[in-house]
């Protein structure tokens, strides 16, 4: 038996040796500072964003309830299994045109917000501001005096410059599909999920994280749906680093990926314990913050030894889901918090109500589509993946209308 010991740990300190080449190192360095950096700066952003819905008419958050952390997992898992679908019945060259119109709305979208709250402290006091409404009115007769307002955006001049670089990205990723591009959408996608992605209750969390545990681990062990997915789904809800970057640099076409699911799910619930800190307001500690974010660095870090030492593709949230939820909630268990963590709550219900979640199960609609990508990737993937069947069964009858009548069977279905 030690005769057999011995040659597994030969096995697998020649496997870890062979295997971790300083291009790996690095690959790895850069996923997890990837996933660490849009967490903690998400998790901080949520504070501010959780005083500003408190506000009667703001709509900037979305809080997740007992209902919807119940069944994010099943719409998830009919998300991942429709685009599974779409790649196995259509045409590749017409799911990445598509992607390339979401990618460039999504990437301008949330690049511009994201620079813009920074920028606007970099902007020179002395030169003037200027402030801009578009207002959007509609009517059902040509009366010169619209009936009603439609919609309202307001921008100011110190807007333009991150506007452009904003744009810019959304069209370098299109044109190119470059990984540098892809990475800064999709931080920029994680941070404004933890942003504005608020648990009612430290419960509500637990529940959504053991669900999405379930749901990871069978996607990935259970079947090859995962991985086929998170490979041939070319939009920016991942972060991606080359493998080979010491050797082909920048144009390096093989690259390690880390999805954004396995940033942003574990990322609201830190985010949550961070506002729960604020709360107790134990002299600026930031103690059960901290707890969950050493707790995710763990979990992260034996998610890329399993990975590397096994050579197979690793649910992260298999190895995440318990450290975030164990550590924090051991500890609150030995300092007497636990009570007071599971019955926090930060919103009024009178605003929870108003900022509730919904989840349809159909967003045929562009805008619609565009706000729940924004909010939450994950369940952005079941809208796209109707929205890529109906859209793909046009070009497809155009092209072969021979093949129309299975399309037409498979969207009855």
């Amino acid at each position: 038996m030690s005769q057999a010991d011995g040659t597994l740990n030969e096995t697998l300190t020649s496997n870890v040796t062979r295997i971790f080449t300083p291009d790996v190192g690095l690959t790895t360095g850069a996923l997890f500072l990837m996933a660490i950096i849009p967490i903690y700066i998400g998790a901080h952003k949520s504070i501010k964003a959780l005083k500003e819905s408190l506000e009667p008419d703001a709509t900037d958050i979305t809080v997740f309830r007992r209902d919807e952390a119940v069944m994010l997992p099943i719409y998830a898992s009919c998300a991942l299994f429709g685009i599974f679908l779409v790649f196995k019945i259509f045409a590749a060259e017409h799911i990445n045109m598509l992607l390339s119109i979401y990618a460039l709305l999504i990437g301008t979208y949330t690049v511009f917000f994201l620079i813009r709250s920074y920028a606007v402290r970099l902007f020179p006091r002395r030169l003037r501001n200027t402030h801009f409404t578009l207002i959007l009115t509609e009517s059902e007769s040509d009366a010169p005096i619209p009936q009603k307002e439609s919609g309202r955006f307001q921008f100011e001049r110190r807007d333009a410059v991150p506007l452009a670089i904003a744009l810019s990205v959304g069209l370098v990723y299109v044109c190119s599909k470059h990984w540098v591009a892809n990475n800064i959408i999709s931080i920029a996608i994680a941070i404004a999920g933890i942003e504005h992605l608020h648990l009612d209750r430290a419960i509500n969390g637990c529940v959504l994280l053991c669900g999405l545990f379930v749901y990871d681990v069978f996607w990935v062990f259970g079947t090859g749906v995962m991985v086929f997915v998170a490979t041939n789904f070319d939009a920016p809800v991942k972060v991606v680093f080359p493998r080979d970057f010491l050797t082909n640099g920048f144009f390096s076409k093989d690259v390690g990926i880390l999805g954004l699911g396995d940033i942003v799910v574990p990322g609201i619930f830190l985010a949550l314990l961070l506002r729960f800190d604020n709360k107790l307001d134990r002299n600026g500690s930031r103690f059960y913050f901290w707890t969950g974010y050493v707790a995710y660095i763990i979990g992260l870090l034996a998610t890329f030894a399993v990975l590397y030492i096994f050579r197979h593709a690793q649910p992260a949230l298999l190895y995440l889901v318990p450290t975030c939820l164990g550590f924090p909630l051991a500890m609150a268990l030995i300092k007497g918090d636990f009570n007071e963590l599971m019955a926090y709550k930060d919103i009024p219900l009178e605003v929870e109500e108003r900022l509730g979640c919904s989840i349809p199960l159909v967003l045929p609609l562009l805008p619609s589509f565009l706000r729940i990508f924004i909010d939450l990737p994950v369940l952005s993937f079941f809208s796209c993946g109707v929205q890529l069947l109906v859209f793909l069964s046009l070009v497809d009858a155009l092209q072969n209308a021979s093949a129309t009548w299975i399309r037409v069977a498979f969207l009855l279905l």
